[in-house]
């Protein structure tokens, strides 16, 4: 037999050390193609015969190798026909576009220099002889898969009866206690999850509200595909289990059901708990293991058959990423779970993984692949459903319960927590009383589960038996957690007594999840939180009885990143003994000491975003220490001034708050007296806690109120902006104020404060509005009295022409800046004319320019001789940017220029290009041709005649950093100069395949990148300019 051939594909630069690597290959006994000579005859039939024969393709990837039309067709060729790529990096470079889709999820192997090649050889060989390996048993399965297509049907037909049972029978109930007979439907108790689409970390480039949890299945990708990779992330007891358990449900409620939903995509679903699988277990032993039944007609085969056949129509639902060992993830050679997280397996199959925000970032970068949804828990108006669902047969409880909540605010917030809320429910069903702190609030829930099991199995209780229990079983626990985040353990490591004291209680399982194997050889805790809070209360004792034991404890916790990991067990100590939190809170002030430099961040995109200190706040809140006993260990936090709070988690805020309730109750010197930045960003059901807070902090220069986060659910009323405005008038320093919404908010009694309010309120410098209406009128009088503001900041303002010129012609001040962004400004230009001498930035993108309004604006350029920032993007410039060009060289200041998306004329841009002779400080140019409407249809001009007028003029500018010229037409025929061609590889460019020819709507456009901040290719540029002109000479 023929031994396999690799393939190794390459572009000319690495031929040299590529023929060493096919040497080496061949040593090695297999056989090797690469192009060597260049091939001749008909190249794409050599180049196909070469991959359609290859078992394994090398790809030696590089800038030139992006850039190279063979070399992308023997990739892209590869690629669709499912041949094992194995890419090797020849230099410093990240793959983007097509390559960067191809390449990027892959491990590669170095080879930058011989050296490296050579030590990575042996790794490249074993990967080749592993990708062969499985390659041949994939080519033996599909060779004998028509033999069994009918005994294939019939394991389908089971596998799926299998499954659906399974769901109906474990998912169709919630237990409310571990043991005993509370139980509800879940058709009955579940009640919708606030879910959002996180654009900040997914591949989606916007957000993306979801209504349902099965919404989710839904999602497309930035290609319009269906999302192959979805990360649910939420924080503890945000209710993901549920979410998931909900999907397998109703998918089993669906099936043959003949309703077109989003379940009908998928033919098979399997839902599988992550800290349940065993090290190098495949998924087809954790199915069989985890969901179907031990006498199960289907073999480990059929399964397999079954999962191949039917990929593209398979739903996995992988529960507790948090929970899976960090290490297996961190392993370069993976099984199949590792595969499939990291997206290099079933690829088509649609997989939802649910974690912990802190745990996120073990997926390294392949979380770059999944689509990010964050799960915030139960809206205000959930928590009541869910509260009148769960008592549905006491509504008088149910009425009560509402009541006490919204007399507490601080425990309204944890309702929103679905465990939480369960907690409170059960809790309130006994004794009709709220605990105060979310420690309390597991203190209580524990002991009514210990209480509850001792009175059914009537024995006597002593209160040295619970904590007897409690401190053994918190003995295990913290070491599990401060070792190796240990969450399964065995029974040997508990006393016997203990083990089944606990067990009976519910506060430990011996069954394993849904599991149907070996169920007597784990054990694990009820919930993670109730390990955590074990743990704690074994940790908080040792501070009385061994403080270096307790302290050794603290040592493990090391660097913020593991406070993050270790968040609930430090705030459960905290909250257990004052004592612990002493020892604890002073520590994590210098563990957190360099986040604070620049500001004070409570809250974040995700749980351990840099810069926020969010937990330690949460900490002080649960401890009940004295704001004269933390005064010194948190005063150093705020030197930057600087204080900004998000509501991820949506208690962020109120942790805060509970500092600023400290401060106002104390007669000590305030640590917020010298905040002089305030940023809050806003959500629901915290509208009296801003208040509070800006009551506290009425001191502060700039302010910032953003409802833009994706926890925002309802705008706020009428008298909460009321409220708010009350506050702002009473800022007596106040010098920037910024008001942004997701929502259309009515800003004008805010507004109204600025002329209305103290003399001071006369010193406003900037404000920045966005996405909110007001009153031309109320905006025309601020601004008529600020005789100080240097920044009007617009975007998505709704204003009328008329309601434009009402409030520009009313700007009395020396303004630097001026920015409207897709608010109508058209006929307001000419009232600028007054502020042209001191604007320094003119941002009018998207505002509804005509021609006119263009030609208006050039008018005014020579009295712009401050002139810095110019972007007159999405607006209907057209023929007018040969006047604005002329202009120009009133502007010698000038350092960013943009024009993107606004019919500009061929003549337009060489005029533009020109004028850059004037313009020597120029840092950043970005244009673009393409047609925001139509226009009558002429010759489109010569976009390679104005990438080489490009090129000539870049000795006009030495500052230049960004160079972007887009959407550049494609003469017919031209194949360009030889000064363009020299150029052409020194810059990034997206001319498909180097291709002369016409698309169905008008030529084809081009266009190049130079960004030297991520490269070196202005550089290069500039040396090819410059050798190509010696060589003329």
């Amino acid at each position: 037999m023929d031994p396999p051939l690799v393939m190794i594909s390459y572009q000319w630069d690495a031929q040299q050390r590529m023929l060493k690597l096919k040497d080496e290959l061949i040593k090695a006994g297999y056989k090797v193609w690469m192009d060597v000579d260049k091939m001749q005859g008909n190249l794409d039939d050599r180049m196909s015969e070469a991959v359609e024969k290859a078992s394994v393709i090398l790809a030696c990837f590089s800038s030139k190798y992006q850039m190279s039309t063979s070399c992308k067709k023997e990739a892209q060729y590869g690629d669709y026909l499912k041949k094992p790529i194995i890419p090797l990096k020849y230099e410093e470079y990240q793959p983007t576009g097509w390559l960067g889709l191809l390449i990027n999820p892959l491990l590669y192997y170095d080879v930058q220099t011989d050296e490296t090649m050579m030590q990575e050889l042996p790794k490249i060989i074993k990967d080749v002889e592993q990708k062969i390996s499985v390659r041949h048993e994939d080519l033996a399965s599909s060779l004998t898969s028509h033999v069994s297509i009918r005994s294939t049907s019939v394991d389908f037909e089971v596998c799926q009866q299998e499954l659906r049972t399974f769901y109906q029978q474990e998912m169709g109930t919630v237990q409310l206690l571990p043991w005993g007979d509370d139980v509800i439907d879940m058709d009955t108790i579940f009640v919708n999850l606030t879910l959002a689409v996180d654009e900040k970390q997914s591949l989606r480039g916007s957000r993306e509200d979801i209504e349902r949890v099965e919404d989710m299945l839904g999602l497309k990708g930035r290609t319009g595909q269906r999302a192959s990779r979805i990360l649910l992330r939420g924080f503890a007891g945000s209710g993901k289990s549920t979410a998931m358990a909900k999907i397998a449900y109703d998918w089993a409620k669906n099936l043959d059901s003949g309703v077109s939903n989003m379940f009908s995509q998928f033919k098979l679903l399997f839902i599988l708990s992550l800290r349940e699988i065993e090290s190098n277990e495949t998924l087809t032993d954790a199915i069989l293991d985890q969901i179907l039944p031990q006498d199960t007609k289907l073999s480990k085969q059929d399964l397999e058959d079954c999962i191949k056949l039917h990929s593209k129509e398979t739903l996995i639902l992988l529960d507790g990423l948090d929970e899976y060992p960090m290490e297996r993830l961190q392993k370069k050679v993976t099984g199949d779970i590792e595969s499939i997280l990291a997206n290099k397996k079933l690829r088509d199959a649609c997989v939802v993984v649910a974690t912990r925000p802190e745990k996120v970032e073990d997926l390294g970068e392949h979380q770059k692949q999944y689509i990010h949804v964050k799960l915030s828990g139960f809206s205000e108006e959930n928590v009541e459903v869910y509260i009148k669902k769960f008592f549905q047969d006491s509504q008088t409880k149910a009425k009560g319960l509402i009541k006490a909540l919204g007399q507490s605010p601080s425990i309204k917030v944890l309702a929103q927590i679905p465990v939480m809320l369960l907690m409170l429910c059960l809790l309130w069903s006994d004794a009709q009383k709220l605990p105060d702190t979310h420690t309390a609030l597991y203190e209580q829930a524990v002991l009514y589960l210990w209480k509850r099991y001792r009175r059914s199995a009537d024995i006597t209780d002593k209160d040295d038996d619970f904590e007897e229990v409690l401190l053994h079983l918190g003995r295990v626990a913290l070491d599990g957690l401060t070792s190796d985040g240990k969450l399964i353990f065995l029974e040997n490591d508990f006393p016997a007594q203990v083990l089944e004291e606990a067990c009976k209680a519910g506060l430990l399982t011996k069954e394993r999840l849904r599991s149907k194997l070996n169920v007597c050889n784990s054990i694990s805790f009820l919930h993670k939180s109730v390990q955590e809070y074990c743990a704690a209360y074994f940790w908080a004792s040792l501070a009385d009885n061994d403080v270096d034991l307790f302290k050794s404890y603290l040592q493990r916790i090391g660097d913020d990143l593991q406070v993050f990991a270790q968040v609930e067990l430090l705030t459960f100590c905290c909250g257990m003994k004052k004592k612990a939190a002493s020892l604890i809170l002073p520590q994590l002030m210098q563990v957190f000491k360099h986040r604070t430099e620049e500001s004070v961040r409570i809250g974040g995109i995700t749980q351990t975003a840099d810069k926020d200190i969010w937990p330690l706040f949460r900490m002080l809140r649960e401890s009940g220490l004295k704001y004269d006993i933390v005064h010194s260990w948190f005063e150093p936090l705020f030197q930057s001034k600087v204080v900004e709070i998000r509501q991820n988690p949506p208690s962020s805020l109120m942790y805060f708050h509970h500092l600023v309730r400290m401060v106002s109750k104390s007669k000590s010197r305030s640590i917020l007296a010298d905040v002089q930045e305030l940023k809050l960003f806003c959500g629901s059901g915290s509208f009296g806690l801003i208040v509070d807070t800006l009551d506290e902090m009425i001191q502060v220069e700039s302010l910032v109120l953003s409802w833009e986060t994706e926890v925002v659910e309802t705008r706020p009323s009428e008298s909460q902006m009321l409220q708010l405005t009350e506050r702002v008038k009473k800022m007596s320093n106040l010098k920037d104020i910024t008001v942004l919404s997701r929502y259309k908010l009515d800003a004008s009694g805010l507004i109204g404060s600025l002329y209305r309010g103290s003399k001071s309120s006369a010193s406003i410098r900037k404000i920045e509005l966005g996405n909110v209406d007001f009153d031309p009128e109320i905006m025309g009088n601020a601004l008529k009295r600020q005789k100080f503001l240097t920044s009007l900041m617009l975007t998505n303002v709704s204003l009328t022409p008329q309601g434009a010129v009402q409030m520009v012609s009313q700007i009395r001040s020396s303004l630097q800046t001026f920015q409207a962004v897709s608010t109508l400004i058209g006929g307001a230009i000419q009232h600028l004319k007054p502020l042209m001498p001191s604007l320094e930035d003119i941002i009018v993108r998207d505002a509804k320019l005509q021609e006119s309004d263009v030609q208006v604006l050039a008018d005014l350029l020579p009295r712009a001789g401050r002139l810095k920032n110019l972007d007159i993007s999405w607006n209907y410039v057209g023929s007018s940017m040969v006047k604005i060009a002329r202009q120009l060289q009133h502007c010698p200041f000038l350092r960013r220029l943009i024009a993107v998306d606004c019919n500009l004329t061929h003549s337009g841009v060489l005029a533009l290009i020109e004028s850059f002779q004037y313009t020597p400080r120029l840092e950043t140019i970005m244009v673009s041709m393409r047609k925001i409407s139509p226009i009558p249809q002429g010759n489109p001009g010569n976009g390679f005649e104005i990438m080489e007028a490009m090129f000539k003029s870049i000795h006009y500018l030495p500052k230049l950093r960004i160079m972007e010229f887009k959407s550049l037409p494609v003469p017919e025929g031209d194949p360009g100069s030889a000064f363009l061609n020299a150029c052409m590889p020194a810059v990034n460019w997206d001319l498909p395949a180097l291709v002369r020819r016409r698309a169905v709507e008008g030529p084809m456009t081009f266009g190049v990148s130079c960004r030297p901040l991520h490269d070196n290719r202005l550089s290069q540029l500039r040396a090819t300019i410059a050798q190509f002109k010696a060589q003329e000479d």
